[in-house]
């Protein structure tokens, strides 16, 4: 198959969801980084861009800019069938500013596509005492169409319809409230107003977070990593604390606190970078690198804040052993860095 009917073929099978305009979901990358880690898929990349520099000479739209970057949601939009975005207005943000451009050259591919459940369903799946309730009061119509569900309306200083609403709401709050103990050893009073969020942290926040102690454990001083809620926190609840206040007594194991245990564990063995002295050697808006040193040791610390890869420039030769994951390697006056990245060098 020639390469532009395979791109054809492409395009005419896929589609592109855009779940967000923040840097995960409009990905660049260094084509020097692709070559070295996906080396068959480069040549694929710059054969895409020429192919798509044949629809619209604007840069705009290039898949490969003037810099040698790789944008990845550009190649998405030249090679898909159809574009949306997950809300009308993340859409129409993505047709009148991110994606104008592209909105222009393919006006018949946008559309939106809302994301998520309705609240219907989610009533159903997650609640069910409380739609089985409403079903009992209003009968089933309201399952597919939420308009119905303003009878409801008619009951408001219905006595026992309000009283079983509550009822429901209560045992719900005995449920979370034992969840809590039992899988987090968090105690909450059920009779206290609840404010719950529920929210993913992506993939690289937690980098980022990683990135940051990093950085904390490796600076002159004695880190302080806060975790939950009142970690160390004098005092006993019956004595006052109030139980929506809990003092934090182990924290539960988890990346975070896997990371935080390797990272004491290297401040603790290596006495530069308990009293060595502190210099930076790099600083750029995203990228660091300094160094701390004694007369017995020296340990490099670089840290790369942003979701490309990098390469840095770090005056420093010779063999080395990389800390957190114990791979001696050479530095050669640069240091290469993933996305989000930490190394922490000890020289010798």
């Amino acid at each position: 198959v020639a390469f532009e009917d395979a791109a054809g073929i492409v395009e005419r099978t896929c589609a592109y969801t855009n779940h967000t305009i923040l840097a995960e979901a409009l990905e660049t990358w260094p084509m020097w980084y692709i070559e070295r880690v996906a080396p068959g898929i480069a040549p694929v990349i710059r054969q895409l861009d020429a192919l798509a520099r044949t629809r619209c000479a604007n840069d705009a739209v290039a898949i490969v800019d003037a810099a040698d970057v790789v944008h990845m949601a550009n190649m998405d939009v030249h090679f898909s069938h159809a574009v949306n975005g997950v809300a009308a207005l993340h859409t129409q943000i993505l047709v009148t500013s991110e994606l104008r451009p592209f909105a222009e050259l393919y006006p018949k591919k946008f559309s939106n596509k809302t994301n998520g459940i309705t609240f219907r369903r989610w009533v159903m799946g997650c609640n069910q005492p409380l739609a089985d309730h409403i079903t009992t009061a209003i009968g089933d119509g309201w399952k597919r169409d939420a308009s119905r569900l303003e009878e409801l309306l008619a009951l408001r200083d219905d006595g026992s319809f309000v009283r079983g609403l509550l009822d429901i709401k209560q045992r719900n709050k005995f449920s979370l409230a034992t969840w809590l103990k039992a899988e987090k050893n968090v105690e909450v009073d059920p009779h206290s107003v609840f404010d719950v969020q529920v929210k993913r942290m992506h993939q690289y926040k937690r980098q980022q977070m990683n990135a940051l102690y990093a950085v904390l454990f490796c600076m002159p001083g004695i880190p302080c990593g806060y975790y939950g809620s009142e970690w160390g926190a004098e005092g006993e609840k019956h004595q006052g604390d109030p139980a929506l206040r809990p003092c934090f007594e182990k924290p539960l194991e988890n990346d975070l606190t896997e990371f935080l245990g390797k990272l004491s564990r290297i401040k603790s063995s290596c006495v530069a970078l308990k009293d060595g002295n502190y210099q930076n050697l790099t600083l750029r808006n995203k990228q660091w690198i300094f160094v701390r040193q004694c007369p017995a040791q020296t340990v490099i610390v670089a840290v790369n804040a942003e979701e490309n890869p990098c390469q840095m420039e770090c005056p420093y030769n010779g063999p080395t052993v990389e800390l957190l994951t114990g791979e001696k390697t050479d530095l050669h006056g640069t240091v290469e860095l993933p996305g989000y990245g930490v190394k922490i060098y000890k020289m010798g």
